[in-house]
């Protein structure tokens, strides 16, 4: 396998870094006392949104381990055609409860720390996807607002590199006074993707099974 990182991979590692960086700043800017409130529409606190996004870059890992799997392997049509997908996906609900559940208490900076070491794990193992991993197909179960879904990978690491900006907008409902922010602003402005992901759809008109 060659070391150089094709191009549409190069952009999805630039988009996440890019996200990410924002997304700790958001982090960083907020007190104690705006991390512990609770955000509009939903149960969790400021702070359990960011275990959430902490917690989340163990799936992507877990389907980018198995994709580079299978590339590893002899390219030959008739066993992509066997070649098993990608792990289905647990249960999301279930699964991102569990996961808040057992961050309760740690900081924010706990969090961070987290996230940067996840992602120190992550981005060489993205670099190194090619055409015929991104093309495996990933199984969504489904959950209380979406129904089973099976995308690529490459379509779900790209509304997967949306996914701090999702849960950031979510928190910035709860704290208007950091979303005044210019930089937030813009950062989470003018972005059709996120857009559709957010009215629930995939990003190509059809409904979406991200979470």
């Amino acid at each position: 396998m060659s070391g150089e990182t094709i191009p549409v991979v190069r952009a999805l590692i630039d988009e996440l870094e890019a996200n990410r960086s924002i997304f700790e700043a958001l982090c960083v800017a907020c007190g104690r006392l705006q991390m512990g409130r609770i955000v509009p529409g939903g149960r969790w606190t400021v702070l359990e949104h960011v275990a959430h996004v902490a917690s989340y870059d163990a799936l992507a890992i877990q389907q980018i381990e198995h994709a580079r799997l299978l590339q590893a392997g002899p390219s030959n049509p008739v066993d992509e055609a066997v070649a098993p997908n990608g792990p289905a996906l647990p249960d999301a609900d279930v699964w991102n409860e569990a996961e808040v559940a057992r961050r309760a208490g740690r900081t924010t900076q706990m969090h961070v720390a987290e996230m940067e070491g996840m992602r120190e794990r992550i981005v060489p193992l993205i670099a190194g996807l090619n055409g015929r991993a991104l093309a495996r197909e990933i199984q969504f179960p489904g959950d209380a607002r979406r129904n089973p879904d099976s995308v690529p990978l490459r379509m779900w690491l790209e509304r997967w590199s949306k996914h701090d900006m999702i849960h950031a907008r979510e928190m910035l409902e709860a704290i208007p006074e950091i979303g005044a922010n210019s930089d937030f602003q813009s950062w989470l402005a003018d972005d059709p993707l996120l857009e559709a992901l957010q009215r629930g759809e995939r990003g190509d008109g059809e409904e979406s099974g991200s979470h």
